[in-house]
């Protein structure tokens, strides 16, 4: 089926096996040295076919771990079994146990996370190599290692994380002149409205690997006017997709941040080529670098008076959007629309000032629970606030709770007559307490009604004829 012809029934000269076909960007660095086993000539095809698609079952962050992982001076894998004669492949746990501990120890003293990266590594060089791998059953003594390594030297707290959201990116502009008057500047206000709307990660903006497959072009963009709703498209490949994404910037007109009006400003402003293959951050006639942007924003929010309370990174605003969406009540679908995400990952960007805390305490807890209401604890009814709280008296007279207290619940049939407050009797027709509360309907609360019967203050000149005639007939 898919063009190998089958060997006819004579006998087939044996040749010595041929190379696994061309070598990919992926996996080169140890896939140049291996020698492949002995394969039928007319099955070649195929298995460099099974070694590509081995290949490419692993994640590009893998591969980029190979050289140190594998040939670091003091922690990689292939050099410490040289050192101590031992077999790198097929690899073994009690090997991988004491390779583990080595690079986790003084000198290289790596951390836990950069360990399991170069076992990642390690594996996946087996993949390649054809080599059979320990199961994850087999590995629990090695994770278990990475447990008590953290146990016996907890990792220092990470410093906190900058976040920049589109209003900070707002405030930036409004603090800087209102319209750019430097090519640089038109380059710095499209970048941060590419990063900050859709919460993309800066090495997309500047890539630092495989910069000629991610490096985002001209042709990458395209702008959509007829549109409903307008806007533009960027195309981008992502650091966890292996095919590009299609990201949708819909235009904001009158607003500072609308990605048609930047956009549209970089390209006609440009002195530098604006061609298809051209790059699209471009300062200087080169491709946009990381340190170009950081210095950049750095003096915006000095600008800004915006203080920097934290680490920026290339994820600063990836962070800044997962955490004003969450802020401003976006569901967890438009959230994880707007930055791409597949599962929930965004909340660890999530930060909650305590302004915030205040807010959210004052949101829970009205001011109306702290002044005199029907609840002399002040505690809500079944865990809410009521959704009428009645206004405060002038004067409450005392209240006579020696009877039941004032623990009753307004669900207890015995006390559906009653009180919630004081268990004294309501009256019929206004339906508020005898003993609290005064108000126009009934200004004359006092005495001894008993519930089911019409407070004193109720005449015939103001009761209902419906209620009325009920009185009469009974």
């Amino acid at each position: 089926s898919d063009g190998i012809k089958s060997p006819s029934p004579r006998a087939v000269p044996r040749r010595p096996p041929q190379p696994h076909g061309p070598q990919t960007e992926r996996g080169q660095r140890v896939f140049s040295g291996h020698e492949p086993s002995s394969t039928h000539p007319h099955l070649a095809k195929r298995a460099s076919r099974i070694i590509f698609t081995i290949q490419h079952s692993i994640s590009n962050g893998t591969h980029s771990a190979y050289k140190s992982a594998l040939h670091g001076k003091d922690n990689g894998w292939i050099t410490f079994c040289d050192r101590w004669g031992l077999n790198p492949y097929p690899a073994t746990v009690p090997n991988l146990l004491l390779w583990i501990d080595a690079i986790l120890s003084p000198p290289a003293a790596l951390k836990v996370v950069s360990a399991k990266s170069y076992l990642k590594g390690v594996r996946a060089s087996h993949l390649d190599r054809m080599e059979p791998w320990p199961s994850k059953a087999q590995l629990r003594p090695i994770f278990n290692l990475f447990q008590g390594h953290l146990n016996l030297a907890p990792p220092p707290a990470p410093e906190p994380k900058f976040l920049i959201s589109p209003l900070t990116v707002l405030l930036m502009f409004e603090a800087s002149s209102s319209r750019p008057s430097s090519h640089p500047e038109r380059v710095w206000r499209a970048s941060q409205v590419f990063l900050s709307l859709r919460g993309r990660r800066g090495g997309e903006a500047w890539p630092r690997s495989h910069v000629a497959k991610r490096l985002i072009r001209w042709k990458h963009l395209k702008f959509k006017p007829d549109a409903d709703p307008p806007g533009l498209v960027v195309t981008v490949l992502t650091k966890t997709s292996s095919s590009p994404k299609e990201i949708f910037y819909p235009a904001l007109p009158g607003c500072p941040l609308c990605p048609v009006a930047c956009f549209t400003a970089l390209k006609d402003g440009s002195p530098f080529p604006v061609s298809d293959e051209d790059p699209l951050f471009c300062p200087d006639g080169k491709p946009l670098k990381r340190s170009f942007i950081m210095n950049r924003t750095r003096s915006a929010l000095a600008a800004a008076r915006i203080p920097i309370d934290g680490a920026m990174g290339s994820k600063t605003w990836r962070a800044g959007t997962a955490s004003r969406s969450v802020h401003v009540g976006l569901s967890e679908a438009i959230t994880k629309h707007m930055g791409i995400w597949s599962s929930s990952a965004y909340m660890a960007y999530v930060r909650t000032t305590d302004h915030q805390t205040l807010s959210a305490v004052h949101a829970m807890v009205p001011a109306s629970r702290t002044q005199a209401s029907s609840h002399a604890t002040g505690q809500p009814l079944n865990g809410e606030p009521d959704p009428d709280p009645p206004k405060p008296a002038t004067a409450i007279p005392p209240c006579d709770c020696s009877i039941h207290g004032c623990t009753n619940s307004q669900s207890d049939p015995e006390f559906s007559n009653h009180c919630i407050t004081c268990t004294n009797s309501l009256c019929t027709y206004c339906g508020e307490c005898l003993w609290h509360v005064p108000n126009d309907r009934c200004p004359e609360h006092g005495g001894d009604s008993i519930a089911g019967s019409p407070h004193p203050a109720h005449t015939a000149a103001t009761l209902p004829e419906s209620s009325l005639a009920s009185d009469s007939e009974s």
